[in-house]
Order: C-alpha cells, then sequence, then structure tokens
C-alpha cells in the first residue's frame, strides 16, 4: 500500500448545512460561453449569477417572492 506524501493537502468535509440543495444543469456550448464571460465582466461566478438572477426573473414574472419563504427545511416526514 503505498502512503500519502506528508506535504499533500488533506481534503477536508466543510461542514454545510442540511438545507442546502445542488442541482445538476446541461448547457450548450454557446450558452456556457456565455455565463463564463458575463462572470468574467462581473466578477462572480457562475453558480452565484444563476442564482440571483434566477430569483429575480421568477419574481419579476410570477406572483412569488423570496422573502415569503422560510430559511428552514421543512420536515416532509411528519403528517
Amino acid at each position: 500500500m503505498t502512503r500519502d506524501d506528508e506535504n499533500r493537502p488533506k481534503r477536508r468535509r466543510r461542514g454545510e448545512k442540511k438545507s442546502q440543495k445542488g442541482i445538476s444543469v446541461y448547457l450548450t456550448f454557446q450558452e456556457w460561453r456565455l455565463l463564463r464571460a458575463a462572470s468574467s465582466q462581473l466578477g462572480k461566478s457562475i453558480a452565484l449569477m444563476m442564482r440571483e438572477y434566477t430569483i429575480d426573473r421568477i419574481e419579476q414574472e410570477t406572483n412569488l417572492k423570496l422573502g415569503d419563504f422560510s430559511n428552514e427545511p421543512e420536515n416532509e416526514d411528519e403528517d
């Protein structure tokens, strides 16, 4: 069995809240290039831009507001 190099940084799990969710999105190459260019110009990560602008768009096109929803996860097992 081989040993890890002593100088190699150790991977550590970040303590993340259970309420955080991840999604996968498939993009065309053209969409990816646009997002990458916008990310560079605005100095924001692609994930942050998608989250901010998606929420803005939802609030514009529906009667839903982010502030109307609790930040705490709902217990779906309770009846």
